[in-house]
């Protein structure tokens, strides 16, 4: 093996196997720029460029050597290795382009599947190559709070016309029929698994007592009869868990109603409760 740096030289021979190429390399000086560079006596991935975390359908390059010819000859391909339900322990990526230092590659749609580490493995017959983590986010869906995921709900009546209800979002309604004001706070609290978390999005108040988030995240409506004051204190966008919070006060022979839900974001296929 000749090495070139400058105007010196190495001359070496040598019976070495897998990365030892690479280590005897370096120890000589054959990684200096303009260099050249020692072959890969098996698939070697050294980097892999891509947008953190990595999502189906994005497309990204592993780079290294050894990678050899795509040809139908020699089968040859790119895997992430994972737990996808749907699929196995392993997903094969659909190429773009291929050559023996480069690959870019595709993640194809993945259904229920849950956030986590993969690993990729250039798979080139009979050798593979290393392995190289990336985190891996899977796909992304709306929905809503649902029953499953309250852990409580608070709303205290005060006759026995109100209304407390669950589905499909928070409601309540309180009448007052006595003489004198009275007051309540309505709490719902939930909580949420699997990656999915409270949707993030720009708040603000109108004049209807409405309180919105994007898509919308939180609302909550009024019939404007009575003082009342909508907390979303405990609504953090991107948390696992929060409280939605409705304080009343009504004097004889007023009444509230009100409603509210959050939109909620996590793996597509994956439950949230």
């Amino acid at each position: 093996m000749n090495c070139n740096i400058g105007t010196a030289a190495v001359s070496a021979t040598v019976k070495v196997e897998g990365s030892a190429v690479d280590a005897l390399c370096i120890a000589t000086g054959c990684d200096a720029p303009n260099a050249r560079a020692a072959p890969c006596l098996t698939p070697t991935i050294k980097r892999v460029i891509y947008t953190s975390p990595l999502e189906p359908s994005e497309e990204f390059i592993v780079s290294g050597c050894g990678f050899g010819e795509l040809d139908s000859r020699a089968p040859r391909k790119l895997i992430l290795k994972g737990a996808f339900p749907t699929a196995g322990t392993s997903v094969t990526l659909k190429i773009l382009t291929w050559s023996e230092t480069a690959v870019m590659a595709k993640v194809p749609p993945l259904g229920g599947v849950l956030d986590q580490t993969g690993f990729l493995q250039v798979e080139a017959e009979p050798k593979s190559s290393n392995q190289v983590s990336v985190n891996f986010r899977a796909s992304r869906l709306f929905s809503m709070v649902n029953q499953a995921d309250v852990v409580s709900f608070s709303c205290p009546p005060i006759t026995n016309v109100d209304v407390c209800d669950l589905t499909p979002t928070f409601k309540a309604f309180h009448v007052n029929t006595s003489n004198k004001t009275v007051s309540g706070v309505d709490v719902l609290t939930f909580k949420l698994a699997n990656g999915w978390e409270i949707y993030s999005g720009s708040s603000g108040n109108s004049p209807e007592w409405r309180f919105m988030l994007d898509y919308p995240a939180l609302f909550m409506s009024l019939d404007r009869t009575t003082q009342f004051t909508a907390d979303a204190s405990g609504i953090v966008p991107g948390a696992s868990a929060g409280a939605l919070r409705g304080s009343w006060t009504l004097a004889p022979g007023t009444y509230v109603t009100h409603t509210g839900g959050i939109l909620i974001r996590g793996p597509a296929g994956v439950p949230h409760n």
